[in-house]
């Protein structure tokens, strides 16, 4: 089989049809191509309608499960992927018409690891801005290739998205390094790249939009800092720096898996050291003392804070680097100064409530 298209679903009943349409018109027989949709417990219409599109076609495989967030239901999707290559499309997007095939090709016939394509971005019940949509010719010409993915990422030629709806991979370097999403982590696109950077050799850049992304309001890009789901973005924000420490203590006794390009100490570190500030940047911009006072205590009781130390020995060399480093380490990770920036950022959020009242 050529391709596996793996489609994670929850609660996108008014969107569900024209992502499936989509990929039913990849100009690939159905024996070329499986589209694998896993139903992550919706509470409304959307697996319903994709067991329709089963029941009809036999390349649609559906499989239901209780809700565990888009990471278990990817890793539910590799599971069952059996294509040569795979590629992940979110179920309120859509892909251009018969592009599969073509990409495919590209792909199988300069033996690529991993084949980016760029995206078309439009916002929900708004007219799209796509272009010539529908009429994509896939041409070899606009294809840049690059030694491996880490190289690509890096290049200016390529958008730094940190998703994983726009490219293929294939298959083979998934489960020769058993590739998975952290789960119960929100934004897991980033920590699963990170891995396949350092696995995937031979890549390819297509500049053409081929994908198309809906900007929805619902969507967990904008609602994580609401109320009722921040504590559980903070809670998975938690569990990916522990995560990051665990590979950092596998790498220092010897216990971590070979990469295709090995992992440098300093890079770890340095994971772990962003993950934890970003934690803490994101309490002071909610600015719920509860919040922090909780998942502050949980930074100290696991060692995440402070910082570890090896971050800022990677500057060693550069002093006005150093001396840069040394003014910031003096207030931002000082506790007391910590402190000082979620009450005074909870006292502005008070006030802008009383002026709005």
């Amino acid at each position: 089989m050529k391709l596996s298209v793996i489609v994670p679903i929850y609660n996108v009943e008014n969107y569900i049809e024209e992502c499936l349409d989509s990929l039913l018109k990849q100009n690939l027989s159905e024996k070329e191509y499986e589209i694998i949709c896993i139903d992550d417990g919706s509470t409304d219409r959307s697996g319903r309608i994709a067991e329709e599109y089963g029941k009809k076609y036999e390349h649609i495989k559906v499989i239901r499960q209780k809700n565990g967030g888009p990471s278990k239901a990817r890793n539910q999707g590799l599971k069952a992927a059996r294509g040569e290559y795979i590629c992940f499309v979110d179920s309120d997007d859509y892909l251009e018409s018969g592009v599969l095939d073509a990409l495919y090709a590209i792909a199988v016939k300069y033996d690529l690891d991993k084949l980016m394509y760029g995206c078309w971005q439009f916002e929900d019940g708004k007219k799209r801005n796509c272009g010539e949509h529908g009429k994509r010719k896939i041409k070899e010409e606009d294809v840049c290739f690059f030694q491996d993915a880490r190289k690509m990422d890096a290049s200016k030629l390529v958008p730094h998205w940190k998703v994983v709806w726009n490219y293929l991979i294939k298959s083979s370097i998934v489960k020769q390094y058993d590739l998975q999403f952290v789960e119960g982590v929100l934004f897991e696109d980033e920590e699963f790249n990170f891995w396949l950077n350092h696995c995937a050799g031979f890549s390819g850049y297509i500049h053409q939009k081929l994908y198309h992304y809906r900007i929805r309001k619902t969507s967990i890009l904008h609602t994580y800092k609401d109320d009722d789901a921040f504590f559980k973005y903070i809670q998975g924000r938690y569990k990916l720096a522990l995560h990051h420490r665990k590979v950092l203590e596998d790498y220092l006794t010897g216990n971590l898996p070979e990469f295709r390009i090995p992992l440098e100490r300093k890079e770890l570190e340095r994971r772990i050291y962003t993950e934890t500030k970003g934690i803490l940047s994101q309490l002071i911009s909610k600015a719920d003392i509860r919040i922090f006072r909780r998942t502050f205590a949980l930074l100290k009781k696991r060692k995440l804070y402070p910082y570890p130390m090896g971050f800022y020995r990677q500057n060693k060399g550069n002093i006005i680097r150093q001396i840069l480093v040394a003014s910031i380490t003096f207030l931002y990770p000082k506790e007391w100064y910590l402190w000082v920036c979620i009450w005074i950022a909870h006292l502005l959020k008070s006030i802008n409530v009383y002026d709005k009242q």
